[in-house]
């Protein structure tokens, strides 16, 4: 079983490696939707031209798009600015994946979230889709709970995953539904997930 582990989370890491090379090599966030959201980064007000549209993906926004506008206006090029914003959601998996591994103390949380990366990810590649970043967000919340880590840590997590896409708040349901279950989490740590889940309700 431990040998399979290692296997899983070898071919997740060598997918995480494989899709910022992919991606950005081959300049495929320029094609079907991504084009959309990298000509909305390179005007410099994603947000303005597409997210507020969509405002339950406001922390997607946040961490990629956003951070695509923000490098553009500092450093004056537009291209600049896409390719921020083309690493951000590229990286996201790899991210995720060393964010579960750094919380996951007792080592049981990192081999499905390997698993989820190797086998869920690669078939949305490479349309860029907000749900790569709950999905590198719900891993890390799930080991911060199960191993008891730091809850404004935990609630930032999970504030991400229910902001990161509509679907987002499922995975947050689902993460909270988890630990709750697990012996010793205690009802005092599902507290972080009103907040969460007020943040969400308010989204518009």
């Amino acid at each position: 079983m431990a040998r399979l582990a290692r296997i899983i989370i070898a071919l997740a890491a060598a997918w995480c490696a494989a899709f910022p090379l992919l991606g950005l090599g081959a300049r495929l966030p320029l094609f079907a939707d991504g084009a959309l959201f990298s000509y909305a980064v390179a005007a410099g007000d994603s947000w303005d031209f597409h997210f507020r549209q969509i405002p339950a993906r406001a922390a997607a926004w946040l961490l990629t798009a956003g951070l695509g506008d923000a490098v553009g206006r500092l450093s004056g090029h537009a291209m600049a600015g896409v390719r921020a914003y083309w690493a951000a959601f590229l990286l996201a998996p790899a991210l995720g994946l060393l964010a579960t591994w750094r919380t996951d103390a007792s080592g049981r949380i990192l081999p499905f979230a390997a698993g989820s990366t190797a086998l869920l990810l690669p078939l949305v590649f490479p349309f860029p889709t907000e749900m790569w970043v709950a999905h590198a967000a719900f891993w890390p919340a799930l080991a911060l709970g199960w191993n008891r880590g730091p809850r404004p840590l935990l609630a930032l997590a999970l504030a991400i995953t229910a902001l990161s896409h509509e679907a987002g708040l499922l995975l947050a349901c689902g993460a909270v539904g988890l630990l709750a279950l697990a012996p010793g989490w205690g009802r005092s740590r599902v507290g972080c997930w009103p907040c969460c889940r007020r943040c969400w309700a308010s989204r518009c």
